[in-house]
């Protein structure tokens, strides 16, 4: 009896003088260049063309089947990582609306606020598709995983525009600017900084985690400090127009 080590690295698999199985095997070069889409066309493909031979073949050679190392368990994997972080982002921002909705007290204040950050999300997942990445398991966790970030700088200035002093919006936000703009770019530049160094390593994972912080970080600062500051300009809730208590 061959070895299962030895029959793997054979061809031909012969067990007391009668062959047990034989392998064919092919290179498809650039499969690690494909999409998720192409992948899984590759394999309907090569899968019919594997049921097509069983289903002409003889009885004793029809029971062929095909394996490409990790490469479908992995697109599978793939595929998982992708539901679960779209999972992840939804079930991420219900309870930031809801945290923000009980911290504010203002539901116009937190709309606004999910807009953003949910902006923010989204131009995560576009420079992850710019600079030509597949949303693999990195990409995914990151996305995740940055969405408290890009709730922070957002609620700092949630929080100094629902305490001021002042009842219009355009009082409100000047004062919320003027009171958190400088803290919102002092965190920022600290928080870049790590990122940088983060981008240095030589570590596939740490250096997209770096990329990818840095581009979060990059962009929550000018949401917080651009898109938000103009949402409550046009359309913050004056006086005690949207509160909950």
């Amino acid at each position: 009896m061959v070895e299962n080590r030895k029959l793997n690295d054979r061809r031909f698999g012969f067990v007391d003088g009668k062959c047990v199985f034989f392998r064919v095997a092919f290179l498809y070069r650039g499969f690690r260049t494909l999409n998720r889409k192409q992948a899984l066309g590759l394999y309907d493909r090569i899968e019919a063309m594997v049921t097509k031979f069983n289903a002409e073949s003889n009885t004793g050679v029809n029971k062929v089947w095909q394996v490409a190392y990790d490469n479908w368990t992995w697109l599978e994997l793939r595929g998982a990582a992708i539901s679960e972080a779209f999972q992840g982002i939804g079930v991420s921002l219900t309870f930031a609306f809801i945290i923000l909705l009980i911290m504010t007290g203002n539901v116009y204040v937190s709309v606004l606020s999910i807009l953003c950050i949910s902006s923010i999300i989204l131009q995560l997942m576009g420079a992850i598709k710019a600079v030509g990445w597949n949303f693999g398991l990195i990409e995914s966790t990151c996305v995740i995983v940055f969405i408290g970030i890009a709730v922070d700088y957002v609620v700092h200035l949630c929080h100094q525009y629902m305490h001021s002093v002042q009842l219009k919006r355009h009082g409100r936000t000047k004062a919320a600017f003027k009171q958190m703009g400088q803290t919102i770019i002092a965190g920022a530049l600290t928080s870049i900084f790590s990122a940088l160094f983060l981008m240095l390593c030589q570590a596939a994972s740490l250096n997209k985690f770096g990329v990818l912080l840095l581009v979060t970080i990059v962009s929550s600062m000018l949401t917080a400090l651009i898109l938000l500051p103009s949402l409550f300009y046009i359309l913050g809730p004056n006086n005690n127009q949207g509160n909950i208590n």
